[in-house]
């Protein structure tokens, strides 16, 4: 119960709490080779690899460690080899059955948002949450640019520990999570700063760190 649970919400709040594929993974590992009827392991290293994905781990040479995932996901197959050929045999056909499945599914939810968002004009009012700042915005369109926190921290004119404290708070407000799940969505993304036109998403006040 507890690992549906877990699945349900990753899938929901991935860029939230995507960070948590590690323990997708380690319950697929420790699932997979001792529990041949059981695909909850399965799925769960799908959703590890899903997580990946969506928080961006995998934009770089994506290809080449989609590989890696799959030929690891085979040799834990194989140790089902144990058991017998006939339970090998049903566990690598589910297997095969399962990919295909969410091969497809994938790649229709792909298609779906690639034709909804040509027509999404990717440009993001920071002043849309009432919270946050103009510094705020600064702050994350430098992260977007890959400027460190040092060097952030320096050009803002506030100590490295108090910027940190600040964008946990940001990516809260946000609903991203952390860096590497606002990154993963808003990458390509033009944030700017106008509370005249902006539509809040909430009626909480601005916070610290004002300009």
């Amino acid at each position: 119960m507890l690992a549906i649970c877990f699945f349900i919400g990753t899938s929901i709040f991935p860029q939230k709490i995507g960070g948590l594929s590690c323990v997708a993974y380690l319950y697929a590992f420790s699932i997979i080779p001792a529990e041949p009827e059981n695909y909850m392991g399965l799925l769960m290293y799908f959703l590890g690899t899903s997580l990946l994905i969506a928080r961006g781990h995998l934009k770089k040479n994506r290809k080449k460690k989609l590989i890696i995932l799959g030929l690891i996901l085979i040799l834990l197959c194989l140790t089902h080899l144990r058991f017998g050929f006939r339970i090998f045999i049903n566990y690598f056909l589910g297997t095969t059955g399962g990919i295909l499945v969410i091969s497809l599914y994938t790649f229709f939810m792909n298609a779906y948002y690639a034709n909804t968002l040509v027509y999404e004009e990717k440009k993001l009012n920071i002043a849309n949450y009432p919270k946050l700042t103009e510094r705020d915005c600064r702050i994350l369109q430098k992260i977007q640019k890959g400027e460190k926190y040092s060097v952030i921290a320096k050009d803002e004119n506030i100590t490295e520990g108090s910027l940190k404290n600040r964008l946990h708070f940001v990516f809260d407000t946000m609903e991203t999570g952390d860096k590497q799940g606002f990154l993963s969505y808003y990458d390509d993304w033009e944030l700017y700063y106008n509370p005249q036109t902006s539509e809040p998403k909430n009626k909480q006040e601005n916070g610290n760190l004002v300009d």
